[in-house]
């Protein structure tokens, strides 16, 4: 280290006070090369999806330390990095883990650093910075967490015969992870899920090495939302899984075994869950599934789920690897994609916001936008002025984030004609 920890952490509340991506990537960029050394250093262990600490350090309750003993740089970042790497190696877990946590926050100096070092032990710098904001700068900085994702069915003859069709909820996908030491949920960018911790301590006798993917499900998109984020949301969330694969191999990217072998696995220990935890069996449920071979059978699964409120259908190849990147071997078919429909539903990377005008000053006008050839775009459409408020308010942290959009063409540019806001996609 350096000891530029007063610059990192001047930097970090520079990035926080602008809602604007280019803003945020330009500070990182005008840092020296000791701060921006000191600063990597703290990104990979914020940012890092691969790297938890065990602990929720904003549920510790601090002694109030009279004197701070820690006002020195250089024994700051040492104590910092000795409590950091025992965490992460679960050397220190429990009740332990939060005195170590508690001894250090407590002794801080100044209350930048203990705000600081609260939001690094906690995964988020607060600053609407994630992985891929600092990868703008220095790319493969930072590992970014990823999950096998969809493309999308055009129609035609199905490459494979039959496929699996799967419904697709219309929810928060979660992946459990269970490390011999420890296990957590995160979201499909490797965000923390919250109050899924009770569910997934429950589950991890049964699925110690392994990893879970699926959705939580509420009653609405919302219901699933709060579930996910919001701490000690009280909704009816059910956890709907279609795929399991050992933790060492999500880590290589590519599962060693097929679909179909998968799914037996994935059946088998559900069934053996419910058996020795039977109060989850309204709450872990595994995906309905049926096998399709013609394009007709196809669009009609979908229409019926659709018709019942779910989000579509996914075709999947029964010998596929799962693969941590976007595959042709999961195929979706929603709305936008069924025949004759005139609509697009597209979800696009918000880099800023801007404020409104007259009766929406002091709020939200729009969302600015990028498509993935970087063209830049703003999307507004009917939103409360509740909405409107707390989007501002919250402008800042939402850098990085997608909205969800719907539009019915593409101007030549490939810019979407006048794209309208449907939901923040908090859970990309």
């Amino acid at each position: 280290m350096n000891g530029k920890l007063h610059e990192v952490v001047g930097a970090v509340e520079k990035i926080r006070s602008t809602s604007k991506l280019n803003e945020k990537t330009a500070i990182l960029e005008d840092m020296d090369e000791e701060t921006w050394e000191d600063f990597c250093v703290y990104a990979d262990w914020t940012l890092n999806p691969y790297v938890t600490f065990g602990i929720d350090p904003t549920k510790v309750a601090l002694d109030d330390c009279e004197g701070h003993a820690l006002s020195d740089v250089e024994t700051v970042e040492l104590a910092f990095e000795v409590l950091a790497t025992k965490l992460s190696t679960r050397e220190l877990t429990g009740h332990a883990a939060r005195a170590a946590v508690n001894n250090f926050l407590s002794a801080l100096a100044y209350p930048a650093w203990l705000n600081f070092f609260t939001c690094v032990l906690d995964k988020d710098f607060k600053a609407g910075m994630q992985a891929k904001t600092v990868n703008k700068v220095a790319p493969g900085l930072i590992p970014e967490f990823s999950a096998m994702l969809c493309d999308k069915y055009r129609g035609g003859e199905l490459a494979v015969v039959p496929s699996w069709a799967e419904e697709k909820l219309d929810g928060m996908r979660v992946l459990s992870v269970f490390e011999e030491d420890a296990c957590r949920a995160v979201s499909r960018n490797g965000h923390p899920v919250q109050n899924m911790n009770l569910l997934i301590e429950e589950l991890s006798p049964f699925l110690e090495g392994h990893v879970l993917d699926g959705e939580l499900y509420g009653k609405t998109w919302e219901e699933s939302i709060s579930a996910g984020r919001k701490a000690g949301a009280k909704v009816d969330a059910i956890y709907k899984v279609f795929d399991i694969l050992p933790y060492e191999e999500f880590l290589q990217g590519r599962s060693s075994r097929v679909l179909t072998e998968r799914r037996k696995e994935l059946t088998s220990r559900i069934n053996a869950i419910h058996t020795a935890l039977p109060h989850l069996k309204k709450r872990l449920l595994i995906t309905k599934r049926k096998k399709v071979e013609t394009p007709e059978e196809v669009y009609a699964f979908a229409e019926k789920l659709m018709a019942r409120g779910e989000e579509g259908i996914v075709l999947k190849d029964p010998n596929s690897f799962y693969e941590t990147k976007r595959s042709k071997s999961w195929l979706k078919v929603t709305r936008e994609l069924m025949p004759g429909s005139e609509q697009h539903d597209v979800d696009y990377e918000i880099i800023g916001t801007q404020e409104g005008k007259g009766r929406w000053v002091g709020m939200l006008g729009a969302f600015r936008c990028v498509n993935e050839q970087g063209q830049e775009f703003t999307c507004s459409g009917k939103m409360s002025l509740a909405m409107r408020k707390k989007f501002w308010k919250e402008r800042n942290d939402l850098v990085g984030y997608y909205v969800e959009t719907r539009f019915r063409e593409f101007y030549p540019s490939g810019i979407p004609k006048f794209p309208i806001f449907q939901r923040l996609r908090v859970d990309k």
